[in-house]
């Protein structure tokens, strides 16, 4: 969703592409330059400009707020599960066996970030200042960038799970969501975790 609160994308198999422009009360089906892919997560870097990603390395673009949609070539096969917009030119995404991508020029052009690991990476995301980034997938896997992703250093947060979302909010600052609950937050720009303990009940009976 957008900060306005009413206007939101959401994606899924067969390349779908939904968009609400009224805060969910009616959602339309957009135009994709895909039909064979799914389509694993989207970002705006503002009312217009936004991208998508998917299995064997779908990119698409939009520059006019997802009513018309442009290829690119994100310079691999593998899958792609998470992107971030950081501005209109800037974008970074991830995927299967260590895959971290980017783009500096509106997605003309992307780059293949060597990686540390071949773990399958989940969610990335940066700063405002498009400085520091976090990449967090499988089996514990973080990775940190303090130079806006020239360089990256993988670890852990000592949990053992595997991780689902990040949020980075400054160099010192971020969130982690992961498996079973795990919840996690760090203030030192991530030498330390700190767990919050959330145990949903799973497919727990209301009693009536």
């Amino acid at each position: 969703m957008r900060p306005d609160a009413r206007t939101g994308w959401a994606l899924g198999d067969r390349a779908t592409i939904l968009g609400t422009r009224d805060g969910g009360s009616t959602w339309l089906h957009q135009p994709s330059p895909y039909t064979d892919c799914a389509l694993w997560a989207v970002d705006f870097a503002d009312d217009r400009t936004g991208w998508a990603v998917g299995t064997g390395g779908t990119v698409f673009a939009t520059r006019d707020g997802g009513v018309t949609g442009e290829t690119q070539d994100s310079g691999g096969t593998d899958d792609l599960i998470d992107i971030h917009a950081v501005d209109p030119a800037t974008a970074w995404a991830v995927g299967h066996r260590g895959t971290v991508a980017h783009t500096r020029d509106g997605g003309r052009t992307w780059e293949r970030r060597e990686s540390p690991t071949r773990q399958n990476f989940t969610a990335v995301h940066f700063t405002p200042d498009g400085r520091t980034g976090r990449v967090v997938g499988r089996s514990d896997t973080v990775m940190t960038s303090l130079d806006g992703g020239t360089t990256w250093q993988v670890g852990t947060t000592g949990t053992g799970m595997s991780l689902w979302n990040v949020r980075t909010f400054s160099e010192r600052e971020s969130w982690i969501v992961g498996d079973e609950g795990t919840v996690l937050s760090t203030s030192d720009g991530g030498a330390t975790w700190d767990q919050h303990f959330y145990s949903p009940e799973k497919d727990a009976i209301p009693v009536r």
